[in-house]
């Protein structure tokens, strides 16, 4: 997974100093997901005027993600299966205790613990956690030819992009592939799925020439035309709002066919991805190639790809 889902105890809020607690969010980043439910949070806080401004801060920057659900804080552990239990009920991977807490719940000199892959452990202790390293792994780990595109999907994207309302596909040969393979149809049905999307951005150049013999044959150089393609062959039929930005050429300029609109230092294949909890980049190579399907070879990636991801950057 690219994102995992944790937790931190009540007394972590109010007992672990601000510059430690600030340190520890900058270290977790984007990667991680707080799952709290945020008026209990704010409640929980009132009373140290610096921590709430603090949290106020985190939540406005979207240094974290923070997903609002009706999960009361962690609070007043007696024992390691009362936070195992809680891991299990809000289905999280970690769970950060207040210093004391976890000395004399875990291990004074190593306060992590592992049970069942989910882990507990002391702020110390998060970045050499399993969960931490592991997402921390992923989220730079190469797409390999061979690899599921279900597993890739759901390991690698859909925890990125699944509280975004607003995403924007950067890819300049989507048009292109789009009349040679199923790639391009298949991704924007699949981020047409996620329930809380509600606006999806394209940004393509326009395929200099009609390809014959190799899917629908289109007139390229009519807009009205390519605008019938796009709606006939690659919108879903879904209540979201999509943009397709079309612009430039491929290939060499002359009199009658613009430059790319891509700038050659800028990476032409990515997505960003925009919502409440946390704004992200995923850049990879020919996005729109991942879902492409071959004879025998159906639900599978047929290139290696690159998957890096970046802070989001305007």
């Amino acid at each position: 997974m690219t994102v995992f889902n944790f937790t931190f105890q009540k007394e972590f809020y109010l007992d672990t100093e601000l510059m430690d607690q600030e340190a520890l969010i900058n270290q977790i980043g984007t990667s991680g997901r707080l799952v709290t439910k945020k008026t209990d949070l704010f409640k929980v806080i009132g009373g140290r005027g610096d921590v709430c401004q603090l949290w106020k801060k985190i939540q406005r920057t979207k240094k974290i993600r923070i997903k609002d659900k009706p999960l009361e804080i962690l609070r007043d552990v007696q024992s390691i299966q009362e936070v195992e239990d809680y891991l299990i009920q809000g289905e999280l991977s970690l769970a950060v205790l207040e210093d004391d807490t976890a000395k004399v719940l875990i291990d004074e000199k190593s306060p992590l613990k592992e049970i069942d892959g989910r882990e507990i452990c002391h702020r110390s202790k998060v970045s050499v956690s399993k969960t931490f390293k592991s997402v921390s792994e992923i989220r730079n780990q190469s797409i390999q030819h061979g690899e599921s595109q279900k597993e890739v999907w759901e390991n690698k994207y859909l925890p990125i992009l699944q509280d975004s309302e607003e995403i924007n596909l950067v890819d300049r040969h989507f048009l292109k592939r789009a009349m040679r393979n199923t790639g391009s149809k298949k991704f924007l049905y699949k981020l047409s799925l996620i329930p809380s999307v509600k606006r999806i951005n394209v940004y393509c150049e326009t395929p200099f020439k009609t390809i014959k013999g190799k899917g629908p044959k289109i007139p390229t150089d009519k807009p009205e035309d390519l605008k019938k393609f796009i709606q006939n062959n690659l919108i879903p039929k879904r209540n979201i709002d999509f943009s397709f930005y079309v612009a430039g050429n491929y290939g060499k300029s002359n009199q009658n066919r613009p430059k790319t609109i891509f700038f050659v230092e800028s990476p032409s294949s990515y997505l960003q991805t925009l919502s409440e909890t946390g704004d992200e980049v995923i850049e990879s190579d020919h996005l729109s190639e991942l879902f492409d399907d071959d004879r025998g070879k159906r639900g599978l990636v047929l290139k290696n790809k690159t998957f890096a991801v970046k802070e989001y950057n305007d």
